[in-house]
């Protein structure tokens, strides 16, 4: 059997609630595109954003250029990673 969800969105990936702890993670997915910017039918994880029970919060996302990563903490920018293209041989 073969399945394929191209749901484009935000979910609920993992949520840990105990009484001496909570966690949440939370992910957005987007339409994929090709190299030349063409919508293709599939999607992509673009962010992610993690909380737990002392109220720390962590966001993950592709940076608007998709050429790198953003990496949020209290609203602001903690720092940008530049994606480097990967060469397969």
């Amino acid at each position: 059997m073969d399945y394929t969800f191209n749901g484009f969105g935000e979910y609920t990936m993992l949520s840990i609630n105990t009484s001496r702890a909570s966690f949440i993670l939370q992910a957005r997915t987007e339409p994929a595109s090709s190299a030349n910017r063409t919508t293709i039918n599939a999607t992509v994880f673009t962010a992610f954003v993690a909380k737990d029970h002392t109220g720390s919060k962590v966001q993950i996302e592709m940076a608007r250029n998709k050429e790198g990563l953003d990496f949020i903490s209290f609203n602001f920018m903690i720092q940008e990673l530049k994606m480097f293209e990967k060469h397969i041989i």
